[in-house]
């Protein structure tokens, strides 16, 4: 693990990691924290070099970290060649950075065995949304979590875009959404193409990481939301934490699909749940048990 606290990286430093990289040559898991070369191009190229050599690297993290230009353009450049298996990015202000921004995009989007995404208090440039829209057939990731402060709810082309990447991805089968505010269009779009999606579960949390309520969805996002889940043919497994008060067109929407859904998920959902009948719970409805936290 890289981590600045201290020393101080710079170009001699990450240069000898270059050089001896053969030293380095099992390495499966990579994580870099706080570090801060935004204004050194070279130690930046040269730790996207050394990053994209290691051979047997599966495992990595980068948080809380400024790099420059060079950083990300170093990764986009070789990925092809990776053994990525699993990318966590937490913490990385890049909305003001087109060029980063777009080669994060082609980085994680040419990974050929990238499975396990993680993006996690990260602000992006539209291009990283366009740039992963455009790629997303032919990823190969199972298991996707976006998590806090993806704040697009004034973005629609990215919002779009986002929508677009998920719907489009032909091996996701784990969808985790949390405290992330998003343009109706985002939510248009997976309801349209989820009919072709594998997703299996879904795990729903409309909550900020202060436990404070986020914009309440509107009537169009929360039946499009509602027509996603519904859609969705080979779920198993529904979590949501939403306030039935501020989400009532989507419960609402999501029970009266449910009672007509041919999905084996919801048909099974028709007889009340156990766990309700033992709570004694009298708003639970048959239907879906909208009122539980896992449906």
């Amino acid at each position: 693990m890289i981590n600045q606290h201290p020393p101080a990286w710079g170009s001699f430093s990450v240069s000898c990691l270059i050089s001896q990289t053969w030293r380095f040559a099992q390495i499966q898991t990579f994580k870099v924290s706080h570090l801060n070369l935004r204004d050194d191009q070279s130690a930046s190229s040269c730790l996207g070099k050394f990053l994209s050599l290691l051979p047997h690297l599966t495992d990595v993290e980068i948080r809380s970290s400024s790099l420059h230009d060079e950083f990300y353009k170093e990764i986009a450049d070789r990925a092809s060649s990776s053994q990525i298996h699993k990318f966590q990015g937490h913490d990385l202000n890049l909305r003001n950075n087109q060029s980063a921004s777009s080669c994060m995009g082609k980085f994680l989007s040419l990974l050929p065995h990238l499975t396990d995404l993680e993006i996690r208090y990260c602000s992006l440039h539209g291009d990283f949304y366009k740039e992963i829209a455009d790629r997303a057939s032919s990823c190969q990731i199972q298991k996707f979590k976006l998590v806090y402060n993806c704040n697009l709810h004034a973005h629609q082309s990215e919002s779009s875009c986002m929508g677009k990447f998920l719907s489009l991805l032909p091996h996701l089968i784990d969808l985790e959404i949390s405290s992330c505010e998003f343009h109706d269009d985002f939510y248009k779009e997976i309801a349209d193409r989820a009919s072709s999606c594998q997703i299996q579960t879904v795990n729903l949390n409309f909550t900020s990481r202060n436990f404070l309520e986020l914009k309440v969805l509107s009537d169009s996002a929360s039946k499009q939301l509602a027509k996603f889940i519904i859609s969705l043919p080979c779920l198993t497994t529904l979590e949501n934490n939403m306030n039935k008060s501020s989400c009532f067109t989507f419960f609402t929407e999501l029970d009266s699909l449910a009672a007509s859904s041919k999905s084996p998920y919801f048909r099974e959902k028709r007889t009340r749940s156990p766990d309700c009948e033992q709570t004694g719970n009298p708003d639970c409805k048959p239907t879906c048990c909208l009122n539980c936290k896992q449906m």
